[in-house]
């Protein structure tokens, strides 16, 4: 029998304040979170393998709860992706408080100094994905333990340095693998294979991602840091007709080479590449929330050629403008 960790006592937590189990399902448990009665969304844990679990939030009221952590400090990290809404997240005794909202990533190592939350859902839905060492390690070929949790340990430390919950803007990689895993059903084992398959890639990414990010930040200065901010900010204010990588390195009086390197560091992309995804996905919250013609959309994103722009938007997305605009309706 699994000895109980820090997130079964969390959703403990949770049924004492706003949730009661609905149905057990193929991998795991739903449940109903309630108000006043009423169910206003959904909660599933899913078990993915020994260590590795994923929760789908769907909550479609504002939801505020109390979670006293200072008692449970397992060896996990939680990851979490919201696709819609936000949680406000207050951690004492520091009184910082975090926002996670849409497209918003954030990691969280539960061996911490943090004594307790304050949680505030509104409308929220996310994946949360907890990883506990503890049961991975019983895996490992014991003569290989002391490296394999030696790595552990310098992955965390280049993560979780500076702070033990840490929030911050998702990859395009990172959304579009969020989406994938979002609409796999999960009706039989191969549903199952296919949702671990994709939850072990959505964790490496995002490890890798957030390692590299860390690494390349901690090699730039805080005022190259901030012409980078400005950058992305220049570029997504005018996404029909940015200005080319010479133009903004002279607005920014920064060199190209030094631009573009920082670019890369920062956000994962080249300035093009930015600038090609931010309009995709412009683009995608436009035929998702507006009635305007694509040819118009493919316009105001920067596309004089519809082809052109159905061509890249399938890249992105697997899919064409009109099909995106039909599954989204």
């Amino acid at each position: 029998m699994r000895k109980t960790n820090a997130i079964d006592v969390y959703f403990e937590e949770m049924e004492k304040n706003c949730l009661y189990k609905i149905s057990e399902e193929l991998l795991g448990v739903k449940y109903g979170i309630y108000n006043n009665n009423d169910v206003e969304g959904t909660i599933s844990r899913i078990t993915i393998g020994d260590g590795i679990e994923i929760a789908y939030w769907d909550s479609e009221f504002t939801m505020e709860w109390f979670f006293n952590s200072e008692k449970y400090k397992d060896d996990i990290i939680e990851i979490m992706y919201c696709y819609n809404g936000k949680v406000e997240v207050e951690c004492f005794p520091k009184f910082k408080k975090y926002i996670i909202d849409k497209e918003k990533l954030s990691f969280y190592k539960m061996s911490n100094s943090i004594q307790h939350f304050n949680f505030f859902h509104k409308d929220f839905e996310a994946i949360s994905i907890h990883i506990d060492l503890n049961s991975i390690k019983k895996l490992v070929n014991p003569k290989k333990e002391e490296v394999m949790v030696e790595d552990w340990k310098n992955l965390l430390e280049a993560i979780f340095s500076k702070e033990s919950l840490i929030v911050g803007e998702a990859s395009y990689e990172i959304k579009y693998l969020a989406e994938k895993i979002r609409k796999i059903p999960l009706e039989n084992m191969l549903d199952y294979i296919k949702l671990k398959s994709k939850v072990m890639e959505f964790i490496t990414l995002c490890l890798e991602y957030k390692v590299n990010e860390q690494e390349g930040i901690a090699n730039i200065g805080e005022d190259e840091i901030n012409n980078i901010s400005m950058a992305r900010n220049i570029l997504l204010n005018d996404l029909k007709n940015p200005p080319t990588v010479a133009e903004l390195a002279r607005e920014l009086n920064m060199t190209i080479y030094k631009l573009q390197n920082g670019f890369k560091k920062i956000t994962g992309n080249t300035v093009y590449e930015y600038i090609r995804r931010n309009r995709i996905e412009k683009a995608k919250t436009l035929l998702h929330t507006t009635d305007i013609s694509i040819i118009n959309i493919a316009g105001s994103v920067g596309y004089e050629n519809p082809s052109k722009f159905s061509t890249t938007f399938k890249k992105y997305t697997d899919m064409t403008p009109t099909e995106y605009r039909k599954c989204k309706s």
